[in-house]
This record gives C-alpha cells, structure tokens and sequence, in this order.
C-alpha cells in the first residue's frame, strides 16, 4: 500500500499529523466493467488539534461512485468512537469497461476544520486494472457421418490465457450425443484454438 503524510500546523493549535493510505483493493486487479472495492484510511485522526476530518473522492475515468463521495471522522464526537485513531474509508468503484491495464491513478481530498478555519491536501493513489475476461468462438470443423465424429473448433479471442477449458453441448431437439455431454479441452492460450471430439446422431 501507498503511504502519503503531511501535517497541518497552527500558531494556536499546534501541529496535526495525518497520514493517508490505501490499504486495500479488492479485486487486485481490478476488471473492467467491474466494480472495485478500495479502503482508505487516514491516520492520526485522534489528535483533537487536528479539528473534524474528512477524505472525499474525486470521481473520474476510469472511476465512478455509486454511493457518498465524502466521509467524515468528527472529534467532537472521538469518545463515542471506541477510541479509533483511523478515519476509514470504504469506497465501491464502478470501473469503466473501456478502462486500460496498469496502475490507474485515483485522488482523495483529505481536509480538517478546526475553528472554522480548514486546510485541504489532493492525494493520488494507484488501482491496478487487468482485463482478464475471456471469450471464445465455437466452431463446426468437421462433421464424419460413417463414424458420428462432430468436431468443434474453440478460439480464445480474450486477452488472456485460460485453464481448463470445458466445451459442453447442451440436450437439444436437433441432434443426440452419444456419451459424455462435456469435453475437457484444456489450456487455451490467447488467440490460440483447440478442437473436441463429440459422437453425435441426428434426430431427425
């Protein structure tokens, strides 16, 4: 996790430590057209010369926010609170489908109201996004009427690679397999294919 601190310091009040981290995402990686679930948290927040202290999110792409984009962790009320010294911060992130790979920049806005006077501090962090979906194409090959063989075709048109791979052919009006429904095909590599063997009988 990213660590990020800085501190506020008042002639009267004297100085107010806060550290801001991430200390969670979930899923790592995230996916795209995915929701992601990040925790925040701010140290340092049981200091009561560091006034009411708040982190807000700022919303942008690949990011948007289904729920409240501001927290506030209020000293006024720090007894009530089982003596925490983090502000915790929970956010669930709708990530865009069209999101890139790699570390995608996020910032939080981490302010303090002490007196009526406040102090505000941008903060980036970093959420990493991999598109692991997969899609495949099936395919008739081949289809030997004196010995029933059906052979499909599978390409794995995804970005990524994939491990046991189970072709399945479900009951319908049209055909009857003989045997197993399912076959195991295997690894499929990305832009790779492979081929199962079915005995199969029209119906008609």
């Amino acid at each position: 996790s990213v660590l990020v601190s800085f501190q506020f310091v008042s002639a009267v009040d004297g100085p107010c430590t806060l550290t801001t981290s991430l200390i969670n995402q979930d899923p790592y990686p995230a996916v795209p057209g995915d929701y992601v679930k990040v925790v925040f948290q701010v140290a340092g927040t049981e200091n009561t010369n560091c006034g009411d202290v708040s982190i807000k999110l700022n919303e942008a792409f690949p990011f948007t926010l289904d729920s409240e984009a501001t927290i506030v962790y209020s000293t006024t009320n720090f007894f009530d609170r089982d003596y925490s010294s983090f502000l915790i911060a929970p956010y669930k992130l709708r990530v865009d489908k069209e999101a890139l790979d790699g570390a995608n920049p996020i910032e939080v806005v981490i302010t303090r109201v002490k007196d009526g006077v406040s102090s505000t501090m941008l903060e980036e962090f970093n959420v990493e996004i991999e598109d692991k979906r997969v899609e495949f194409e099936v395919y008739v090959k081949n289809y030997k009427v004196l010995t029933n063989i059906l052979t499909l075709e599978v390409l794995n048109i995804g970005k990524s690679d994939v491990k046991a791979v189970t072709l399945k052919i479900p009951e319908q009006d049209s055909i009857k397999i003989k045997g197993p429904l399912t076959n195991v095909v295997g690894d499929l590599d990305s832009n790779e294919y492979t081929t199962a063997d079915f005995e199969a009988t029209s119906k008609g």
